[in-house]
């Protein structure tokens, strides 16, 4: 199945994009200027994954906030397509037909990060604003 996204990369999206598809690159590190595209990029990438077949895909923000607006992006996309098997707005988590799912964490509720574990792709969005010590102390 083929989804059409009306985008055009910008030269930064495309290399970044060029780079986490080859073969010897296993973690990828974005340190690009405010409104260029990262979270665009990472929506992309996660709409990639959700097409391969039994994922279990992550995507951590630093807020509920941003995690529900990439939630809403990835679900509108798919929208209509045949492709969202279950979609969860209270979890925040989508499923597809093809096994995979997404789901989406907040680092204002961390723990809830704590033992999961990712087969697909984890994205780890706008770190800068993640907290330096957590409120356990850790």
């Amino acid at each position: 199945m083929e989804i059409c996204v009306d985008l055009t990369l910008t030269d930064g999206q495309k290399e970044a994009w060029e780079l986490i598809h080859r073969e010897d690159v296993r973690y990828l590190v974005l340190r690009w200027s405010r409104q260029c595209g990262k979270t665009v990029l990472c929506e992309l990438l996660m709409l990639e994954y959700l097409f391969k077949p039994n994922t279990f895909n992550v995507y951590i923000s630093p807020t509920f906030q941003l995690g529900r607006k990439v939630y809403a992006d990835i679900t509108r996309m798919l929208e209509g397509k045949g492709v969202i098997k279950k979609a969860n707005a209270s979890t925040l988590t989508i499923e597809t037909i093809y096994g995979s799912t997404l789901q989406c964490y907040s680092m204002e509720a961390y723990t809830g990060i704590r033992g999961t574990t990712c087969n697909g792709i984890c994205i780890l969005d706008e770190c800068a604003y993640y907290p330096d010590i957590l409120p356990n102390g850790e």
